[in-house]
């Protein structure tokens, strides 16, 4: 009978670990659990972010090129002495939207990226325009602005990215 009880020691030892181990695995389960919902909503959160980034550069864009069409349209068929301020508005337009295609341009796919730098190049072909047909003695614009590439830019761009949006929607 002396030897009988001579595993007893060793089975307690037994059922301890794995009494801890069980602890400590169940203790475990509900951090990890909870570290992982928080990294799938990380991701979740930037996506939303980038989607929203994406939007609104798109359509700082657009808004930009449409403000210098109006500002052009304006200057063209303004005459008097504060032609030089216009003509300034134009550039700054200009500039603009140059900025907001660099933007775009970081953040979309290549084929609106290169639609966007098309719509840029447009305002800064229109802008080019304006400031050449103004003739400074008469404070006054001599020939009427030509938009047909700039709108179709414009149109290209926007269906670009309405199409680019809609697919990323979930």
């Amino acid at each position: 009978m002396p030897g009988d009880n001579a595993d007893m020691p060793q089975v307690s030892l037994y059922v301890a670990i794995t009494t801890a181990v069980a602890a400590v695995l169940g203790a475990s389960i509900s951090p990890v659990s909870t570290a992982y919902q928080n990294a799938r909503q990380a991701v979740r959160d930037r996506a939303e972010r980038r989607d929203t980034a994406i939007r609104q550069a798109c359509v700082d864009l657009l808004r930009s090129a449409r403000d210098l069409r109006v500002q052009v349209a304006n200057t063209a068929a303004y005459h008097g002495t504060e032609m030089g301020a216009r003509l300034e508005r134009v550039r700054q337009l200009e500039a603009d939207a140059a900025s907001h295609a660099d933007e775009v341009a970081l953040l979309v796919p290549a084929d609106i990226a290169e639609s966007a730098t098309k719509l840029a190049r447009a305002t800064a072909q229109l802008a080019a325009s304006a400031q050449a047909n103004v003739r400074n003695e008469l404070s006054a614009s001599i020939r009427e602005p030509n938009f047909n590439e700039l709108n179709d830019c414009i149109t290209d761009f926007s269906a670009r990215v309405v199409t680019y949006v809609r697919s990323t929607e979930g």
